[in-house]
This record gives C-alpha cells, sequence and structure tokens, in this order.
C-alpha cells in the first residue's frame, strides 16, 4: 500500500471513476465479476486477516456494504430511477433467463469440441463450429458469432481439452502460491494477508467475468500484470542466471540494437500494412467528395480514382484484407446500378471485385459468411445463378441457418422459380415456427402459388398480423392472388395502428369496391374526411365516383 498521500486520493478517485465506466458499459459479466471479486476480497481478509485488525474491520464492513447494496439493487430494480436508464436497468435486470440465448451457444460449442476434443480448432476459428452447428433458435440473435462466451468453451475450440488444462493450470498454479502455500507455511512472507486478499479476489472477479464474457487485449494486459505481479513475488531464480554477468557493452553494443532493429521490422511489416490500408481506404471514400485547392474547389475525382486506391490498400496485404474486399464489393453493388456512371468503368469494378472475391475464398476456405457476401454481391448485379451457387455453398457450411435458407428462398423467387422459393421459406419457417420473419416469407410464397387458405392460417396471434399489415412484400403477394379478404383484413388492422395515413382509408375503400361493396367504402371514405381533414377532398372526390359509378381514382 502507498504511503504518498496524493497516490492514495488518485486510488480513491479512480473506484468511482470506473464504477461509473462499468455502469455505462453495461456489461452484466463485469458487474457480477466485480461483486465476486470483491466478495471474495472481503471475505478472505475477514477471515485471515487477524493481524490486521484495522483493515480486517474495513473487510468486513465492505462485504455488510456488498450485500446490503446488491440487496437495496435487487429490490429497486424495478423502480423508475433504475429502469429509465438503460445501462443500469441491463445491469439490473440479470436472471437466469439470460442464460438461454449462452446455453445454447455453448451447446452448439461442445458439439465442436466433440468433434475435435485433444487439440480444437485454433485461434479465432469458433465461427467454423457455430456455423456448423447453427441452433435454429438463435434466429433472433447476433448471425456471425466469432467467440463462444465461455472461458471453458473457448479455450476447448482453441485449444481442446489440452488447452483448456494448460490454461485452468494458471489460476491452479496462482492459488498454490497465494492460497494454500501460506495455509501450509506460515513463515511464507511472499504477500502479506491483505496482498493475498486482493489478488484471490482479482483472479475470482476475472474468472467469474470470464464465464459468460470473453478476453480482449486490455483484459489480457492486466491478466499478464497480476501473473507478472505473483510471479516476482514466489519465484525462485535460476542460480547460473542470476549469478552470470553481462558486460555494459554487450547489452549496449549489441543486444539494444537487435532489439530496436527487430521492433523496426516488427512496426514496418506488421503494423504500417495495416495503418497503411486504413489511410487508402480513407482517401477512396475522400474520391467522391470535392475537394480544395489553394483556395479553389475541384469536382471528385470520380469512381475510377476510388478503384486506384482501393487496389493500392489490397496491394499491401494487410490483416484488414477481408475487410478492404467487403468495402470493394459494396461500391461495386452501387456503381454498378448508377446510371452516372460508365461502362467501361462498371466493368473494371465488377471484374475487381470478382478476383478479390475469388482470393477471400481462397484464404478462408469453409466460411459461410463469405460465401452469403459473395451470394448477395451477385444477386444485387443480377446475376442470379452465381448468387444461387453461392448461397447453396453457405447452405452447405451451415445447414440450418435460417438467413441463409430464406436469401435461397428470395434468389429462387427472383428467378422465378416460386415453387422453389416456397419450399426454402417452408424449411426456414419449420427449423423454428416462433421466427417471425420466416412465418411471414413462408405466408407470401404461398400467396404467389395462390394457396390464399394456407397464407391465412399462419395468421395466429396479433403480433403477427401486425408484421404482416406492415409487409409490403406479403401485401404485394395477396395482391396478386387478389386475396381481397385477407387484403381487407390486414388493413384494417393497418388503420388501427396508422388511424392518419391517408392512403390506408384510400386502399381499404378501393378493396371494398372491388369487392362490389360500394356502401362500405363510401362510408370509410366519409370516416376517414373527419380521421384526417387534408384528406377531406380527396376523399370525397373518391366517394363521389364511386355513387357515379366512375372509376374511384378519376379526377382525384
Amino acid at each position: 500500500s502507498s504511503k504518498e498521500v496524493w497516490q492514495k486520493v488518485l486510488y480513491a478517485l479512480c473506484i468511482p471513476m470506473l464504477a461509473f465506466v462499468l455502469v455505462e458499459t453495461g456489461t452484466r459479466g463485469t458487474a457480477v465479476g466485480l461483486a465476486v471479486g470483491v466478495g471474495v476480497m472481503s471475505a478472505y481478509i475477514g477471515l485471515f486477516g487477524s493481524q490486521f485488525k484495522q483493515y480486517r474491520k474495513y473487510a468486513l464492513g465492505g462485504l455488510l456494504m456488498l450485500v446490503m447494496a446488491v440487496t437495496g439493487f435487487v429490490v429497486a430494480r424495478d423502480s423508475a430511477f433504475v429502469q429509465d436508464q438503460p445501462n443500469l436497468a441491463r445491469i439490473a435486470n440479470i436472471s437466469i433467463e439470460d442464460l438461454e440465448i449462452r446455453g445454447i451457444i455453448w451447446g452448439m460449442a461442445w458439439e465442436g469440441v466433440q468433434e475435435r476434443p485433444i487439440l480444437g480448432y485454433g485461434q479465432s476459428n469458433f465461427n467454423y463450429v457455430f456455423n456448423e452447428n447453427y441452433d435454429p433458435r438463435l434466429y433472433a440473435q447476433e448471425q456471425w458469432f466469432d467467440r463462444a462466451h465461455n472461458i471453458f468453451m473457448d479455450w476447448l475450440i482453441a485449444g481442446g481439452f489440452l488447452g483448456l488444462i494448460a490454461y485452468l493450470s494458471i489460476f491452479v498454479a496462482c492459488l498454490y502460491y497465494i492460497f494454500w502455500r501460506p495455509l501450509r507455511d506460515e513463515k511464507d512472507r511472499s504477500f502479506t494477508v491483505i496482498e493475498r486478499g486482493i489478488l484471490i479476489g482479482l483472479l475470482a472477479g476475472y474468472f467469474t467475468h470470464n464465464l459468460v464474457v470473453f478476453d480482449n487485449i486490455v483484459s489480457y494486459i492486466f491478466f499478464a500484470a497480476i501473473l507478472g505481479l505473483i510471479h516476482s513475488q514466489v519465484s525462485t531464480p535460476i542460480k547460473s542466471i542470476a549469478t552470470k554477468k553481462v558486460d555494459e557493452p554487450a547489452i549496449t553494443q549489441v543486444a539494444l540494437p537487435i532489439l530496436l532493429a527487430t521492433f523496426a521490422a516488427v512496426v514496418y511489416f506488421v503494423h504500417m500494412p495495416g495503418m497503411g490500408a486504413a489511410g487508402d481506404l480513407i482517401k477512396a471514400y475522400g474520391t467522391l467528395r470535392p475537394t480544395v485547392e489553394q483556395g479553389v474547389q475541384r469536382p471528385p475525382a470520380g469512381p475510377e480514382a476510388m478503384l486506384e486506391q482501393f487496389q493500392v490498400a489490397v496491394d499491401r496485404d494487410s490483416f484488414a484484407y477481408q475487410e478492404i474486399t467487403e468495402q470493394v464489393s459494396q461500391q461495386a453493388m452501387g456503381l454498378i446500378r448508377s446510371p452516372q456512371v460508365g461502362e467501361e468503368t462498371k466493368q473494371a469494378f465488377a471484374a475487381y471485385s470478382e478476383e478479390q472475391l475469388t482470393d477471400l475464398v481462397a484464404k478462408k476456405p469453409g466460411d459461410a459468411r463469405i460465401h452469403v457476401f459473395i451470394a448477395s454481391y451477385y444477386r444485387t448485379i443480377n446475376q442470379l445463378d452465381k448468387a444461387a451457387e453461392q448461397m447453396a455453398i453457405a447452405r452447405e457450411l451451415s445447414p440450418n441457418k435460417q438467413t441463409i435458407i430464406i436469401q435461397q428462398g428470395f434468389i429462387a423467387l427472383s428467378q422465378g422459380q416460386n415453387e422453389a422459393a416456397n419450399t426454402f421459406f417452408e424449411t426456414a419457417f419449420e427449423l423454428d415456427e416462433r421466427n417471425p420473419e420466416a412465418r411471414e416469407y413462408y405466408a407470401a410464397s404461398l400467396l404467389y402459388l395462390n394457396q390464399v387458405e394456407a397464407a391465412t392460417a399462419l395468421l395466429d396471434t396479433e403480433a403477427t398480423k401486425t408484421r404482416f399489415a406492415n409487409s409490403d412484400f406479403l401485401l404485394g403477394a395477396a395482391n396478386q392472388a387478389g386475396a381481397n379478404e385477407l387484403l381487407i383484413e390486414l388493413f384494417l388492422h393497418r388503420l388501427e395502428i396508422e388511424p392518419q395515413n391517408a392512403q390506408n382509408w384510400a386502399t381499404l375503400a378501393y378493396l371494398f369496391y372491388d369487392q362490389a361493396d360500394n356502401d362500405r367504402a363510401i362510408e370509410l371514405l366519409e370516416e376517414a374526411q373527419t380521421v384526417i381533414p387534408s384528406f377531406a377532398s380527396t376523399a370525397t372526390c373518391i366517394a363521389d365516383n364511386i355513387r357515379g359509378g366512375l372509376a374511384p381514382e378519376t379526377g382525384c
């Protein structure tokens, strides 16, 4: 502990600042980890800190305050003060049900572990396991998880059981030196009871945090710092190394230059390409904006200059290659549809995009996400056969992901293959019938096949009716199928939701007119005049036309 007053004040000020940052992040796993860490630290010092009576009182008092704070927070969790603050409410609303999604992901991870139990898949490869074993119950969640959100599963995937055992052995070794050895040897003075309590609390909080969250570079730095501190106090110097003397000239004239050269090489070959590529991307997008040189505004350099900058970024061969390729392709999608861009430029962008996408697949084989992106690219530029081929590959890599199957359905619709589209949408729907998106598209595909009764049967709840009523895609399919009764039901519901929308009144009146129910159509239009005064003249015109036997829209 510091003896300097200013340092104590600084440490004291850090506590509320870091607590504020934690609340602002809304990271529930970290909040629970903090509570566990403080509780473990306080309990340890309270149990074993008999020789530090003052600190023992502080620890027991802190433990009591922690229990009171957690209890009070739970009691007040439904109060306006807590619920009106999104980040605080996120922490307050922690429940066992929140682990349902995590549990599904862990189950998927376990399926992958059983395939490679010894050495795992290597670092940063959970996405392959996630895609292959995708559980349809995740339809409403993030579609491309790259971590298992659990330290056990993350290490089982990355390194198998050998990797997990190696990782857990770090904690076992730490606990041996700061907990078990002091119990066995009262003469152990590596750490005081206060220091041991703090270190055990830090490790307990960190470990708890990692049960539902995952490490990042910052948490790794702090963890390494704690390990370094423990090692510095408990390690036994190797005599042959500790007693070996190194001449100062050897350090300054040999070791230092080598280290500096190595550092410069790492910066140049590892960091600089990425930094340069980031600058190239900024320059690429800058070509679409006018520039000012010596007080004179010049027009944008244009798409040709943008493509050149993209090519420079790609040629750097940096770690950001996938991001650059996706940016190139996204720009190509927009430019190919633009009438202001010349045909030669469009072809150049399309050719370069396809070349880079092909290279990306070669560099990252078996990644469903890449094939989905490529399929979306081909669909945008209207190369539907290639789009279908790429989406089929993605489906092979992730057979149960509804978003992929739904995209297959849309591609089939674009190809005029309505029955095939219906099969895709039905498959996506049956994987989990709670999926509102799949239900909507399946209903629309039934309407495209004129199966109105089957589509109407999918209207099971008010929430579904609201979704169907707000879906232009489904309404268009219903209109094409001539499903007037379904359309009337949906537009009546739409009126309940948006009574101020004049188009809803006009469309519904026309549907009743189309059903030869002129009286109901006129009644609606008269009601619309009261609800939306600005629509009164148009509504009167349409009503008069219906009364006079004219087409409703004549002269209106």
